[in-house]
């Protein structure tokens, strides 16, 4: 290997680190893309389970006049509670046959219950074996995880840098109305447009023969290649029949040196990418999805040094952040948040009366992102988070001529709440220079599927009235928090 050439390499190396970089863009958010109506649903049959009784035998209502109690003679008309004047013999067979129905199930609108929960969607699944299987998915903790998240930071990266003789000037965005939202999660994950920075490296002499000493023994070793990497099937809980989440990631990273035509080309790279899919009434969706991609690459064929840097963020399959760039170094810190709301369309019977629904999922989803490449480092962090709930919209179905009768929900559901948290880094010489660093940590902490959501049915019969109602979802909740992959591991390539 040529001394010389190995020096004039490194001088190009600092000297191209200000070329050119393409800044990425934040999408304007399609709120007709995240308030996605995703069909039509049908209710599992074998979902629904009634509360019955011992059938009661089925007695007619007297055809008399709720205010005189006179018989009605055919053809005449009564007044209901709300003024409206509709034909008796119609209304009475209606009523008959509703209480037919009641009586079938062991209920009678004659009943003294006025609020009876008549029946529930049940979850086909065991939530103690999926709590169980959320905490067979996380590593044991390990005594120095935090210590070796900390030391995995870019911004540590950042530092060490300045202090190297590193110049780092702020390139601010430009920022958008609708990004300045702050996340309703305890705690808060900064939402909105944040700033770009390129790093504009200076020509230090302890920077150059540093960088010198170390590219010319790398260059001057033999190939060597090292990979780790990672596909966490993640966990998921509830019901896709009802509501259900899955939660998953995979991570990469590896460096080293390969022989090119005419010279060698030495690289690190890492990958890092989280998902998170969701289902209500068997209609999935992609809730969140985020993809991380660095490298930086020096290149004796071409004498080059040139780095990439690539994330993008997909809300309900709707790309809302796209960030492609290059150059030797550069830094980016920045994040997004937006709402969504994914739902059906369906018909849920609450015993005899067809309730007409639409289910789904509200709240934010944004993530929080900080990735930098320098010369043969590749750094980053990224941070989906989520503050979604389930949610009910009711209203009456069917041909209820003559009842007075009002639908409505109760309850509340939480959905899913919380973050995946991941970090990584592929760099050769920032620890020493022979020294390859391969090192990624990921973490989550969700609280999923917490509450109950109840649908009723109000009928006004005019002898009476009573509330009938249909527990629709219901969870005592599910945790996850703790380490899905820990890896750190130095090489000595010479």
């Amino acid at each position: 290997m040529n001394t010389t050439r190995s020096i004039t390499l490194a001088g190009l190396v600092l000297m191209t680190l200000t070329c050119h970089s393409a800044f990425g863009q934040m999408r304007p958010a399609d709120h007709s893309l995240l308030n996605r109506n995703l069909g039509q649903a049908k209710v599992d049959p074998n979902l629904l389970h009634w509360n019955r009784r011992e059938p009661i035998p089925f007695r007619p209502f007297p055809r008399v006049d709720p205010q005189t109690g006179r018989l009605i003679a055919p053809g005449a008309q009564i007044t209901l509670h709300n003024g409206r004047r509709v034909d008796a013999r119609t209304f009475y067979d209606r009523l008959d046959n509703l209480e037919r129905q009641f009586n079938q199930l062991g209920y009678s609108l004659r009943g003294p219950e006025h609020q009876i929960m008549i029946g529930e969607l049940r979850p086909q699944v065991n939530p103690k074996t999926q709590q169980r299987e959320i905490y067979t998915a996380h590593l044991k903790p390990s005594p120095d995880l935090d210590r070796h998240y900390r030391g995995l930071q870019p911004a540590l990266i950042l530092d060490e840098l300045r202090k190297r003789g590193a110049k780092i000037p702020e390139i601010r965005l430009k920022e958008r109305k609708d990004r300045n939202k702050q996340s309703s999660l305890p705690g808060g994950h900064p939402a909105g447009i944040g700033t770009s920075s390129l790093i504009t490296w200076l020509n230090n002499p302890q920077m150059v023969q540093q960088m010198v000493a170390a590219l010319t023994k790398l260059l001057q070793s033999e190939p060597q290649h090292y990979q780790w990497g990672t596909n966490w099937t993640g966990w998921g809980v509830g019901d896709p029949n009802l509501f259900s989440v899955q939660v998953g990631a995979n991570a990469m990273v590896e460096g080293g040196t390969d022989s090119e035509p005419g010279g060698k080309r030495s690289s690190t790279h890492m990958h890092v990418e989280g998902d998170v899919q969701g289902s209500v009434f068997g209609n999935s969706f992609e809730v969140a999805r985020a993809v991380g991609d660095m490298t930086s690459t020096v290149d004796t064929s071409k004498s080059d040094s040139s780095g990439s840097l690539d994330f993008d963020f997909y809300v309900l399959g709707f790309q809302l952040v796209s960030e492609h760039h290059s150059n030797a170094a550069m830094a980016l810190s920045n994040g997004v948040s937006e709402d969504v709301s994914p739902h059906v369309g369906t018909t849920i019977p609450v015993g005899p009366i067809p309730v007409t629904a639409e289910i789904g999922v509200n709240g934010s989803v944004g993530v929080n992102y900080t990735l930098l490449v320098a010369p043969l480092t590749a750094s980053g962090e990224t941070t989906p988070y989520l503050d979604t709930q389930g949610y009910v919209k009711a209203g009456i179905g069917g041909d209820f001529f003559g009842f007075g009768a009002s639908v409505g929900v109760k309850g509340q559901l939480t959905f899913l709440q919380g973050d995946l948290d991941f970090i990584a880094r592929a760099s050769i010489g920032d620890i020493g220079p022979n020294i390859l660093h391969l090192a990624a940590c990921g973490q989550d902490q969700f609280h999923a599927l917490s509450g109950e959501l109840d649908l009723y049915a109000e009928i006004d019969y005019l002898f009476g009235s009573s509330e009938w109602d249909c527990k629709i979802a219901g969870w005592d909740g599910f945790d996850a928090s703790g380490t899905i992959f820990d890896y750190d591991k130095q090489i000595q390539l010479w």
